[in-house]
């Protein structure tokens, strides 16, 4: 007798045998599924602050750039943003999302003397330190649930206050889990320019993955992609705009500044965890990348809140 072939055992149907599966593969666009694993596999998302902002008539904003993302909520009555050519205006259950370093007016709108709005401050950068928010189109974007969604956003900026670690742990999950929500409802990131040279690509993923380490230097980097230290500067300039040196130091700054605003840690724990021999060699990096100290830094932070 022929061995028969014993189907596998599937315990879901053999649980709810009147019930079925249905596939629903040919519901998800190819072009959306690339746009969520982009999302998900390159970019990392650094919380920063969240606040509700109380405005009164004499508040306004005009052509300010901020080196962060800006994402606006507003809760109480409308506000006017404008940013790369486009004007708004943002409606409680509507929010835009403002690209770092993008020249952006805030107001409010005529026959209101007051508005309430959230503010998420935020990092959403791939490893060549490029914001996500400049391959999203600029357009008002709506909250599908309005409610669980500003009282999400409510509880970051109640943890401004508490706890700034799970501020960043609960906002990075927060704003994917918003961004993710924007590109199964139809929106699609724009293409960006070529991944750039192998070698600088082999020499990022190094930094990102030993920046804290003080033992992490650019001659070690050269030595492991057999070129000299000309030829990885020129490419690092060619590819990013910006010097070997200058891109691990903006690593480190980063993790710097998650830790000043994140964390009660001390300026010599912080400096040692974002792989400096010493405090004293952190804090020149920090003053040129941030015109102030660590402690200046970290007062200003908490002054914001």
């Amino acid at each position: 007798m022929e061995n028969e072939t014993v189907p596998p055992q599937d315990p879901i149907r053999d649980k709810y045998p009147q019930g079925e599966i249905l596939h629903l593969l040919n519901e998800v666009d190819e072009s959306h599924l690339h746009s969520l694993r982009t999302l998900f596999r390159d970019y990392e998302v650094t919380v920063m602050v969240c606040y509700l902002w109380h405005c009164n008539s004499k508040w306004y904003i005009r052509d300010r750039k901020c080196p962060y993302d800006i994402l606006l909520f507003p809760l109480k009555n409308p506000v006017f943003a404008s940013f790369s050519d486009h004007r708004f205006t943002v409606k409680p259950g509507e929010f835009v999302m403002i690209p770092e370093d993008t020249t952006h007016s805030m107001d409010l709108v005529k026959g209101f003397d007051r508005s309430e709005h959230f503010v998420l401050r935020c990092h959403i950068r791939d490893q060549w330190g490029h914001s996500l928010l400049t391959r999203v189109p600029p357009k008002l974007h709506f909250l599908p649930d309005r409610d669980s969604w500003l009282s999400a956003i409510r509880q970051l900026a109640c943890l401004m206050e508490h706890d700034r670690h799970l501020l960043q742990q609960r906002g990075e999950a927060s704003v994917k889990e918003l961004l993710a929500m924007l590109l199964s409802h139809g929106s699609v990131l724009l293409p960006k320019a070529a991944e750039g040279d192998p070698r600088v690509n082999a020499v990022i993923e190094t930094m990102k993955r030993d920046f804290a380490s003080a033992d992490l230097s650019i001659e070690s980097l050269v030595r492991s992609v057999r070129i000299t230290g000309t030829q990885l500067r020129k490419l690092f300039r060619r590819e990013i705009g910006t010097s070997p040196k200058q891109f691990l130091n903006t690593l480190r700054m980063r993790k710097a500044q998650r830790m000043l605003s994140n964390t009660d840690a001390s300026i010599k724990e912080v400096s040692a965890a974002c792989g400096f021999a010493d405090a004293h060699r952190f804090h020149p990096v920090f003053l040129k990348e941030f015109g102030c100290t660590p402690a200046a830094y970290r007062r200003r932070v908490i002054s914001e809140v």
